[in-house]
């Protein structure tokens, strides 16, 4: 096995300039980044490929883009999966000069048997051969029987498993990895879950539904059962929101499952479905990631779904931060070294109890199978064959093997339940190696709900400045609505000024709101005047103002609206009805005016 390395300058920002429109072959591909393209080379070339994916969904996203661009599309995509006839495929490819099939991992032997192996196959989102080895063992083995019969083959992920995970029949096989000069910064900000991940999920919904909270909100959660209760416990429906999960589920939820290319929501919940390889497209999502701490399969990978996830809305504005709202699981007695250790003997030991289990007689293997529930190679059940059966030992032939994958798939099961999620240094660890920033963890929402913005002006000025380019900060809008209503200048202000100017004017109300009215160049000179008239408290109705201050008035006015004028004490008669006269100030005669009433100025 050889590993080659592509490095990609910073300047490229796509997969098919670097590689001029040809995916590497025959290896295990890492392509270093989400979005970066891979997929559509296949889709785009002038090659024959077969894309098998994982996913329904992720061929209706690929098909309804080739439909909607036909120019970056060139080429007739044929999805084929549960429903699609053997007539439709060969109808295609009799009609198609260059062929671009793409197909789910279960329907892959149905486009063999029309096309045979004469024609590339590109594996997508590889990893999560490995994550469904048990649960969809018969279509993992579609592809792992057959692989290396294909004119070529190319394995490709952007979220590859650590070595010790990569199933036994790839170990061997050459890797390529595409390092690429620049890549995407994500910030984690991981929310503790006080009482139960629902309960904090369902608080953060009524938020944005309520307006607490810009934006749209994506929820990327792999349990329907929790998003059937979010669906009940926030009144959530088709106006309101989005679902996306597996059309193959049992469960029909009041809200209607839709796809990715649906019209974005205001809240969205959306299971691996999608969230492994589908495309959104939303300026306003606000990406959370939920981990139901109830078993592995509901936990998200930090390494490979946490990664996915980050790069799946293409064009939000918010793309780079992730809240991750989890609860941490029981902490077992055994680290996760110790048991990778009992992992590692089981490696070493078990040729020799599988060599001594074959040595007996047929009808002591029988009786050996029955006893501790021995599977079948091409068993096929869902979660409970692994549960109920601890085993890694299966049957093929009248011979018992050891399942070297699903011994694999029990040890990373364990490093996610009992090691990643058992403590906040375990995570915050995990998040750091997967290349994530992370921004403190949080208890709850609670941490990040400020009511009060401040106590004065300047306390104010400054926790909002702290939180305005936070856009994933729980608090961010209480605070803003909170500052608003204490100042409700202060919006303007950092719109017009920004908050350094306000700060070189020591975050004085007077001055700050002085410079708004300088700024304003959209009413008339004379509203102008008047509105610095009402802010300089020497300018009161009823008070009587000497002429020499009034004088200073208009002087410090129009000096900051940079009129060529001179100060008079007279100004005053154009904003204000006033009667001259002389009073004893101090036991002297001052001359000044007596303000009655403002005029009527119109801008």
């Amino acid at each position: 096995m050889k590993t080659t390395t592509i490095n990609i300058p910073k300047e490229i920002t796509y997969l098919n300039e670097a590689l001029n429109d040809q995916l590497p072959k025959n290896c295990l591909f890492n392509k270093g980044k989400v979005g970066a393209g891979g997929t559509s080379i296949a889709l785009r070339n002038n090659e024959d490929y077969i894309i098998a994916v994982p996913y329904v969904p992720l061929i209706l996203n690929k098909v309804t883009q080739s439909l909607e661009d036909k120019n970056f599309y060139p080429h007739q995509i044929l999805g084929v999966y549960g429903g699609v006839s053997k007539s439709e495929i060969e109808e295609y490819l009799k009609t198609s000069p260059i062929k671009k099939i793409m197909v789910t991992y279960d329907s892959l032997p149905k486009i063999i048997e029309a096309t045979g192996y004469d024609i590339n196959l590109l594996v997508d989102e590889y990893h999560l051969l490995f994550k469904h080895s048990v649960f969809r063992a018969k279509a993992v083995r579609n592809i792992l029987d057959s692989f290396y019969k294909f004119k070529s083959y190319c394995f490709m992920t952007a979220t590859e498993l650590e070595d010790t995970f990569i199933l036994e029949e790839l170990k061997a096989v050459d890797r390529t990895i595409a390092n690429w000069e620049t890549s995407l910064e994500v910030t984690v900000k991981p929310v503790i879950a006080e009482k139960s991940v629902l309960k904090t999920t369902a608080g953060i919904i009524n938020k944005f539904l309520d307006g607490m909270i810009e934006g749209n909100a994506y929820f990327f959660l792999n349990s329907v059962t929790m998003i059937e209760k979010l669906v009940t416990t926030c009144k959530l429906n088709n106006s309101n929101c989005r679902l996306i999960y597996s059309k193959y589920s049992p469960k029909k939820l009041k809200v209607s499952n839709g796809s990715s290319t649906d019209k974005e929501k205001k809240i969205n919940l959306i299971t691996s479905t999608a969230f492994e390889g589908a495309d959104f497209y939303d300026k306003d999502a606000k990406l959370f990631v939920v981990s139901c701490p109830s078993n592995s399969n509901t936990l998200v990978s930090i390494e490979t779904d946490l990664n996915q996830i980050a790069g799946r809305v293409r064009d939000t504005k918010y793309i780079n931060s992730i809240i991750h709202i989890y609860k941490h699981t029981r902490y077992s007695d055994l680290t996760y070294e110790e048991y990778l250790n009992e992992y590692k003997k089981i490696q070493d030991n078990q040729g020799i109890y599988v060599e001594s289990l074959n040595g007996m007689a047929d009808v002591a293997i029988d009786v050996h199978v029955k006893a501790f529930n021995i599977p079948s190679k091409q068993s096929d059940t869902f979660s409970e064959e692994h549960e109920l059966n601890p085993s890694f030992y299966y049957l093929d032939e009248g011979k018992i093997k050891f399942d070297h994958n699903k011994h694999k798939l029990d040890l990373y099961n364990y490093k996610v339940t009992r090691g990643i999620y058992a403590t906040k240094v375990n995570l915050g660890t995990e998040y750091l190696n997967s290349g994530f920033k992370l921004k403190g963890f949080y208890k709850d929402d609670t941490d990040l709900k400020i009511i009060k913005a401040g106590n004065n002006f300047k306390d104010t000025v400054e926790v909002v400045e702290a939180i305005w380019d936070d856009h994933f900060n729980l608090c961010r809008q209480n605070v803003i609505n909170s500052a608003n209503a204490s100042y409700p200048f202060l919006a303007e202000a950092i719109s017009k000024l920004g908050f350094e100017e306000i700060r070189r004017m020591n975050f004085v109300v007077a001055n700050v709101k002085r410079r708004l009215v300088n700024k304003d160049l959209t009413t008339s000179q004379t509203v102008r005047i008047l509105k610095y008239l009402k802010l300089n408290s020497t300018i009161n109705k009823g008070d009587f103002v000497p002429t020499y201050k009034i004088k200073a008035v208009f002087e410090s006015i129009y000096s900051d609206l940079n009129l060529d004028k001179k100060g008079k004490a007279s100004d005053i008669l154009n904003f204000y009805e006033g009667k001259r006269t002389t009073r004893k100030v101090n036991g002297k005669s001052v001359e000044g005016f007596v303000l009655i009433r403002e005029k009527v100025v119109l801008g």
